[in-house]
């Protein structure tokens, strides 16, 4: 009969030390950011809308190095400021010629605006909610695995102590 191995093996024990140090260390640290919001500040990101903008887009050529969709989080602001002699409009915010609007993404959203100034016609914004839960993970794993190092070598111990008459 095949011997099999003990749940309770020196190995076994290490890895489940390990993972449930650094899974109670992350638990800890998601709970602490969703209870008391450990957000950026938020962040400004500006897009400049060069002169000549609107006649290249009507050629297909691109001025701005746009990627067909921005990500934000809750709060940030979208700068436009226009330096083309036309109007022009993201979704529904209309940019007059040497206008500075300020657009603040003020919840989650997700949507592709009409856009004037890129080429595709189009252009997507994407606003997450301002909690990242991949800030638990440095905890986690800084502070679990010593904690679960030493949860195993607790373990060990013992086992001796209690094997050894």
């Amino acid at each position: 009969m095949p011997h099999k191995k003990s749940l309770l093996s020196p190995r076994y024990l290490t890895a489940g030390c390990l993972l449930g140090g650094v899974l109670f260390i992350y638990s800890l640290s998601a709970a602490t950011i969703l209870l008391f919001g450990a957000h950026d500040a938020p962040k400004e990101k500006e897009l400049l809308i060069p002169e000549g903008t609107a006649q290249q887009t009507s050629t297909g050529q691109m001025p701005l190095s746009l990627p067909s969709s921005l990500r934000f989080r809750v709060g940030d602001i979208l700068i436009l400021q226009n330096q083309d002699r036309v109007t022009h409009k993201l979704g529904q915010w209309t940019v007059q010629p040497g206008e500075t609007r300020r657009i603040l993404l003020d919840r989650p959203a997700g949507s592709s605006f009409l856009c004037s100034f890129h080429t595709e016609g189009e252009l997507g914004i994407e606003v997450a909610t301002g909690v990242d839960l991949q800030r638990a993970l440095i905890p986690a794993l800084f502070l679990g695995l010593p904690l679960g190092l030493g949860a195993a070598g607790t373990f060990h111990i013992g086992r001796r102590l209690t094997l050894d008459p």
